[in-house]
């Protein structure tokens, strides 16, 4: 009985496999709807991220020239990473998306 059960299942398992197609379709990518929002909203995020990195560039030139001028060397030092800081993030803010998508393989 045991024997011509799992007789039974592997001939239902090869006759299922036999009906798949030889070649599994790969259909490119396709933008889901309302995809066109979404874009909308991280094009404003890329412009507030690029005028965060300059207010924070001007700001820490602000800070670094105050600490210089009133003598108070720690001030002068958090303008400087400031300063280092907002560089940073433009780099990135530039470099990301590419380096994004060489992974992504879109690129």
């Amino acid at each position: 009985m045991l024997l011509t059960t799992t007789t039974a299942a592997h001939d239902l398992a090869h006759q299922l496999l036999a009906a798949l197609p030889a070649q599994v379709p790969d259909p490119g990518p396709q933008a889901p709807p309302g995809s066109e929002k979404l874009t909308q909203i991280l094009g404003y995020l890329k412009w507030i991220a690029l005028g965060a990195c300059a207010v924070a560039f001007m700001g820490g030139i602000i800070a670094f020239t105050a600490g210089r001028v009133v003598d108070n060397r720690r001030y002068g030092n958090t303008g400087a990473l400031m300063m280092l800081a907002a560089v940073g993030g433009a780099i990135l803010f530039g470099v990301g998306p590419t380096v994004l998508n060489s992974f992504a393989g879109t690129g």
